[in-house]
């Protein structure tokens, strides 16, 4: 079976640049000859905020139109999809809506501007990827995907969503990075100069030079040259090259497969499997890395072979495809409860302190909801297995999926049209467990430490002083925290966040156990303020010590305790300090301490940290995120003496 292909190119609107005559498809005496001759499912995705005005949003429709004439439009050859964003997001037609070449084109120049005073591009690329490309939405399976996004700025959430324009912009860089995951080759076009370079580079696909473009003004992005050159690359795209290898930390993982009677065929029930090979070929198979077991369900649950059975990717492979193919209903929840009892338990290979990740594939809606919910209940109780739920067709139930998987859904559910479709996610959906790294012929025994599958108590100290100056300041050590969220995994209970803010009075932002999601500190970092004061750190400390770090508020015995100050001063009662800090050691926590500006006190952060290696000074705090990724690999680097990490039980209260 040939893979899809997705294109999705991204026209974000910027500076002039000379563009070749391309070569035109001929398409019939009685019409003008065509650029691109392919057929596609073409989406624009189009910026109808304040800032552009109606002028230039009709120069932007013009546009639009001018590409579609470059296509041949119909039910058998492109179809088109029109969304518009500024503060809200609006479908304006899909792709089953208008299949007439001339409705499009009307319907095109009936599009209203909006003039919204936000430009949430994040929320206008997420319903493209959600909505936009469904079956019942009229997108086709094995047709090329476009998506050609248009606006005239960077993302600007406005009053519409509590973030600030920096995590905005990352909410649209993750958006525009799903789609380059699952296969779409995504164009930025930067119109005007309030453009965000650095955000249109982000969104775009590699090479650089083929994928971002930039024009002056919405009278150059309405140039012959650059309609055709917007048709022709992306018809000439080509299709991406085979998945990396990953080799993420050790995994052990439980795929759940429907074989249920509306899977109709054999052959339906091959792709399902097919989707399981293709996920194993991106894995390093062996009892040091990845292993694999597999529950095939109707109406009864088979296990059908344990974690431990097969350490050869080819002899796995090969057991996957003979699986048998059994007609039957669709209970959900015995096979949950299979790989709870069976799959994941030591006797069948599961391994202590892995990360555990299910897996369940389904077309329909369970036989039997109230039990399905009581064995998802109990899955999410234990937080220790990390759950991905893929939806096949339109009869599924989307609220039992997101009740089966883990938190936050957007991250752990999949719906795909057909069982087809399946191969087309196999990219994202191993990325989203899995690091990939560069394929090696004979991989090293020693399993690779990853900060994401380890379980970390993490408190954040930050410093919310007079210094520090405004609120746009503090949002900096805010947005650090955020970003690090990156390099841990809360979402499957491995890690577990607390925030304390500091100046005269310490203050509890959230407790360890407060928030069990990565939405949830995202949320909880939201409401974090800033405050003027002097910089009693000793103060802070002493109640991390006291009501932080307990059992009572989230604490967990034998899990590594790691806490990480930000400042960008001396505390105000140096003595204090001492005796504070020497509290926090004694607890067999690792701390690192973060300095920043010139005002810091360099022996006041390596009496603060646990070691000297454990102390970061930067310039400023846009520099806090020079130095997160050498963070993260110090966090989990400090493993070898877990005495380091333990905190005495003793302590606990």
């Amino acid at each position: 079976m040939s893979p899809v292909t997705y294109i999705c190119l991204l026209c974000l609107i910027g500076n002039s640049f000379g563009l070749p005559r391309v070569k035109r498809q001929e398409d019939s005496a009685f019409r003008r000859p065509r650029v691109c001759g392919k057929i596609a499912d073409l989406a624009f995705v189009i910026d109808s905020s304040r800032s552009i005005g109606e002028p230039e949003f009709n120069k932007e429709l013009n546009f639009v139109r001018q590409v579609l004439q470059e296509f041949e439009l119909g039910p058998d050859k492109t179809r088109v999809a029109i969304v518009s964003f500024s503060n809200v997001v609006k479908t304006e037609f899909s792709f089953n809506k208008y299949i007439n070449e001339d409705e499009i084109l009307r319907e095109v120049s009936r599009i209203a501007y909006a003039a919204g005073p936000a430009t949430v591009t994040y929320r206008a690329l997420n319903q493209t990827r959600r909505e936009v490309f469904t079956p019942w939405g009229g997108d086709r399976p094995l047709v090329p995907n476009v998506v050609i996004v248009v606006t005239d700025g960077g993302t600007n959430p406005g009053r519409v969503d509590p973030y600030t324009k920096e995590v905005g912009k990352a909410l649209t860089l993750g958006e525009a990075e799903e789609l380059k995951v699952m296969g779409c080759h995504v164009f930025s076009i930067g119109v005007g100069p309030h453009i965000d370079p650095s955000e249109l580079m982000g969104i775009a696909s590699q090479p650089e030079e083929k994928y971002y473009l930039q024009v002056d003004s919405f009278n150059k992005l309405n140039t012959r040259a650059l309609t055709e050159m917007v048709a022709y690359r992306a018809c000439e795209v080509q299709d991406p090259p085979p998945e990396p290898l990953c080799e993420a930390s050790p995994t052990d993982i439980v795929f759940i497969l429907d074989k249920s009677t509306s899977l109709r065929t054999m052959d339906n029930y091959m792709e399902e499997l097919n989707f399981v090979t293709g996920v194993i070929d991106n894995l390093a198979i062996g009892s040091s890395y990845s292993q694999v077991s597999v529950i095939t369900f109707s109406t009864e649950s088979e296990f059908e072979f344990p974690l431990n059975r097969y350490n050869n990717k080819e002899e796995l492979k090969a057991a996957v495809r003979r699986l048998p193919w059994s007609k039957g209903d669709t209970y959900t929840d015995k096979a949950l409860k299979d790989m709870l009892d069976l799959a994941f338990s030591p006797n069948n290979g599961a391994r202590p302190g892995v990360a555990k990740i299910g897996v369940i594939v389904t077309d329909g809606a369970s036989t039997d909801p109230y039990k399905t919910e009581a064995m998802a209940e109990r899955i999410h109780r234990l937080r220790n297995i990390n759950m991905f739920a893929i939806g096949v067709g339109d009869a599924f139930n989307k609220d039992e999926l997101a009740m089966i998987a883990s938190k936050p859904a957007s991250k752990h559910v999949f719906e795909v049209k057909d069982v087809q479709a399946l191969s087309s996610i196999t990219g994202l959906f191993t990325g989203r467990f899995c690091r990939p790294v560069t394929p090696r012929p004979k991989p090293t025994p020693a399993p690779i430490k990853d900060c994401r599958f380890r379980d970390l108590d993490v408190v954040f100290l930050l410093d919310k002083s007079t210094s520090l100056q405004t609120q746009t300041n503090f949002n900096k050590e805010l947005v650090f925290v955020n970003d690090f969220l990156d390099e841990i995994d809360i979402d499957s209970g491995s890690a577990q966040v607390a925030v304390m803010t500091f100046s005269d009075d310490p203050k509890i932002e959230f407790q360890l156990n407060t928030y069990n999601s990565r939405f949830g500190v995202e949320q909880g970092l939201l409401g974090v303020k800033y405050t003027y004061g002097n910089t009693y750190t000793d103060r802070a400390i002493k109640t991390v010590v006291d009501e932080v770090l307990t059992t009572r508020n989230g604490a967990r015995p034998g899990v590594m305790k790691v806490v990480i100050i930000i400042t960008d001063g001396k505390s105000t009662d140096p003595y204090s300090l001492a005796d504070q800090t020497s509290r926090l050691h004694d607890m067999r926590t690792t701390v690192f301490a973060i300095g920043v500006g010139e005002a810091i006190d360099q022996a006041e952060l390596s009496m603060m940290a646990t070691e000297s290696d454990n102390v970061f000074m930067v310039d400023d705090l846009n520099a806090l995120q020079n130095i997160r990724i050498q963070l993260a690999s110090r966090v989990c680097g400090n493993d070898d003496d877990n005495n380091n990490f333990r905190l005495s039980l003793d302590r606990l209260g």
